[in-house]
């Protein structure tokens, strides 16, 4: 199961006053993202079959509006290149897959739903 879904799935049981959107492709989600400029954290996976977190972070920060959001990419991309590509996006967080089922790794679990700066 994509972390995503899991995501969705905790946000929907453990905050069921947090309103939120789910796309399943990229013109869905830049539709969204014109429609609704009150948005306050984007989640998204780079690695999705039909959304491309990283052009969802580029779309993003060039829009004058939401171009601060802050924004949590899901990878399994390790190399130099997207990560920097990312950063220079300035990413709020740049999750890479799998994440290792030890103790020192819950705070970095938890953030995907609370950190916001």
């Amino acid at each position: 199961m994509p972390l995503i879904k899991v995501i969705e799935g905790c946000v929907k049981s453990g905050f069921p006053h947090i309103a939120f959107d789910t796309v399943h492709n990229d013109a869905d989600a830049f539709q969204k993202l014109q429609e609704n400029k009150t948005y306050e954290l984007i989640i998204s996976d780079w690695d999705y079959e039909y959304v491309d977190g990283h052009k969802l972070l580029v779309k993003l920060r060039q829009d004058k509006v939401m171009a601060g959001v802050p924004f949590i990419i899901i990878t399994q991309r390790r190399d130099k290149e997207s990560i920097m590509a990312c950063l220079k996006l300035s990413v709020t967080e740049y999750l890479m897959m799998p994440i290792e089922n030890k103790a020192e790794d819950e705070k970095g679990r938890e953030s995907i739903l609370f950190t916001i700066p």
